[in-house]
């Protein structure tokens, strides 16, 4: 009964969160990366099939990094970093990255 209550997801992030239970910054990563318009704050329903599978992509790619890291296989470079509260006020936290992690972006 508590499902048949539940609103429907009505963003790309929303979606992803729930189904994968991956937090906001990877999926909005793998959006950004993906080329979605507005990032993980896509409105469904996501009908371009382009886009679709260009995020599918990205996120079997975050997968792999994700195995990798944990065989050993992959060491992972950067830090991503979330925005803080400091008396009540929104500050950018110092994200440190390497030029690895900016150039894997870039891709």
């Amino acid at each position: 009964v508590a499902a048949a209550n539940e609103r429907k997801p009505q963003t790309v992030r929303e979606a992803l969160c729930r189904s994968l239970g991956h937090g906001p910054p990877l999926i909005d990563h793998a959006a950004r990366q993906a080329g979605l318009p507005q990032g993980g704050l896509t409105p469904l329903p996501l009908a371009n099939p382009e886009l679709l599978d260009a995020l599918f992509t990205q996120l079997s790619l975050l997968d792999d990094w994700f195995e990798g890291v944990t065989a050993g296989t992959i060491e992972p470079l950067g830090i991503i970093s979330l925005k803080r509260h400091v008396g009540g006020v929104k500050k950018p936290a110092v994200a440190v990255a390497t030029a690895a992690a900016a150039a894997a972006d870039d891709k």
